[in-house]
């Protein structure tokens, strides 16, 4: 009950995963996260599958070994532990790798039909720096703008419509992209638009993937997570040649990393009368071989809201009804901010640049036909 997708950009490999696991309800037990106030609606009494928390679905093994994995948590947990500790004794080649892999009880692979199996995707590099894609249990998506796709898991399907629906990849102003910054971009677009989906509509919920997305990319040689990123979200409508709404977000997620823990600020930020106020909410996202430990989630302390990367997307509803995602994003010196945030007692307060509405707003009226190049 997952969803992730291996992805070979230009050559530059890219898994994204989802961070939610779902399974029965447990007595006393209620989920919160960070992309929905309240499942209940969603989820109402009795429903026989519910969210439960967030794991993290990427695992970096090595530096040369990244995986990606969907099916039983307890499994994955125990297989993904084993590479970490084999690979420490022993760096992985891929040859070494499929070796072991081909070792293991067949009840581990979802392919044949194990209460308990799971499906992997992942990428390996070699001593001599060639990189191999690998999986197990997963499904082989052909395309004509990426290739060949490695899936996994109950958003297979939805992740599939993303991809074929794909044209193109992200472009830079005035600069010429290279394989890794497409990657990347490509990753955030991604991610973000299925955020922005689901703080919508929460259908990918109930098919149990989705609350939040991880990014991992090979940069400088290293399988990387993709860190200090942080997530706006916008609602506007088009009306005529003109853009309403927009001069504040309505939600921003921090995504930083604390060693290889996943701490995620979630701020919604919500109007009372002649003002906005912030709401607040801390998710600490394990890896799936260890268990957040007891000084981990005594630290409360909230990530800062300016990141390295600020990615923005805007819902557009248009003219005609229909909804559209405008996604904007940069990596942004500390000089040049499309938005600053600052933390105060009580709140955070949110400067947005007047020209980046402008551009932006002129940009979202182009691509929505509003106005003509």
């Amino acid at each position: 009950m997952t969803a992730v997708a291996r992805i070979a950009i230009q050559e530059c490999p890219m898994l994204l995963a989802d961070l939610l696991l779902s399974g029965p309800p447990l007595p006393g037990v209620t989920a919160s996260l960070p992309t929905v106030d309240d499942l209940s609606a969603a989820f109402p009494p009795g429903s026989p599958i519910v969210p439960r928390k967030l794991c993290q679905k990427i695992a970096v093994v090595s530096e040369n070994l990244v995986v990606g994995w969907a099916g039983d948590y307890d499994t994955a947990r125990d297989v993904i532990s084993k590479l970490r500790r084999l690979d420490v004794a022993q760096r992985f080649t891929n040859e070494s790798l499929q070796r072991h892999l081909d070792g293991l009880d067949p009840s581990v692979w979802a392919e044949n039909g194990g209460r308990y199996s799971i499906g992997l995707v992942g990428f390996i590099r070699d001593p001599d720096n060639r990189i191999a894609q690998f999986g197990r249990s997963y499904f082989e998506l052909d395309t004509q703008l990426f290739g060949k796709i490695g899936l996994l898991g109950s958003g297979l399907d939805d992740f599939e419509k993303f991809l074929r629906q794909t044209q193109l990849l992200p472009e830079a102003d005035n600069l010429a992209m290279n394989a890794l910054q497409r990657s990347i971009g490509f990753g955030l677009q991604m991610g973000g638009s299925l955020l922005r989906i689901e703080l919508e509509n929460p259908a990918s919920l109930q098919q149990f993937y989705g609350g939040g997305y991880e990014i991992a990319v090979s940069e400088l040689g290293k399988f990387n997570k993709l860190d200090d990123v942080t997530y706006v979200f916008w609602w506007v409508e088009t009306d005529g040649p003109k853009l309403r709404g927009g001069l504040v977000p309505s939600r921003a997620f921090r995504y930083s990393y604390k060693d290889d823990l996943l701490r995620i600020r979630s701020v919604a930020f919500v109007p009372a009368g002649t003002r906005t106020i912030a709401r607040e909410q801390l998710f600490l996202v394990p890896p799936v071989y260890r268990d957040v430990r007891p000084d981990e989630a005594a630290d409360q302390s909230l990530p800062p809201l300016n990141a390295r990367w600020l990615c923005n997307y805007f819902l557009v509803r248009l003219g005609d009804g229909r909804l559209a995602i405008y996604a904007k994003f940069a990596h942004q010196p500390q000089e040049k901010r499309w938005l600053q945030f600052q933390d105060f007692a009580g709140g955070v307060k949110v400067a947005v640049s007047q020209e980046f509405l402008k551009e932006t707003g002129e940009e979202v009226l182009r691509a929505s036909g509003a106005i003509k190049t």
